[in-house]
């Protein structure tokens, strides 16, 4: 059993940050749909999209930065798929209106708590005295 290197409410922050990306990225795909539909305003859902990339690789890096000042690597060899996952779904138009970076904090956390709990670091056929 591991003590947590993250308290409860930098979790909480972390996910409300994520969530709030989520949110303006959806908000934006929401108007480049309509946008796009107008067929006239083509540009404006051009431009969107460059925006909703920048705010993509702007959360990639606050996250990133943001576990690394708390002692968690995001890109450790089990968490480097669903990053890379996530990173290609906030960078697809119509895609990135789903909740990547806040389910990626999820994950985080859930994998974080599960190793603070009793009993997470026993090795399947080996006998503990």
């Amino acid at each position: 059993m591991e003590k947590e290197k993250i308290s409860n409410i930098t979790w909480i922050m972390m996910g409300s940050l994520a969530l709030a990306f989520d949110l303006i990225q959806a908000g934006i795909e929401i108007m480049n749909d309509f946008f796009a539909l107008t067929f006239v305003l083509v540009p404006l859902s051009i431009i969107g999209w460059l925006v909703n990339l920048f705010i993509s690789v702007f959360a990639l890096l606050t996250l990133l930065l943001w576990f690394k000042l708390e002692g968690l690597k995001l890109l450790e060899k089990k968490n480097v798929i669903s990053v890379s996952i996530t990173s290609f779904i906030e960078t697809v138009p119509m895609l990135n209106a789903l909740p990547g970076w806040t389910i990626l904090v999820l994950t985080k956390y859930l994998s974080e708590k599960s190793k603070t709990l009793p009993g997470a670091n026993i090795t399947p056929g080996v006998k503990t005295p």
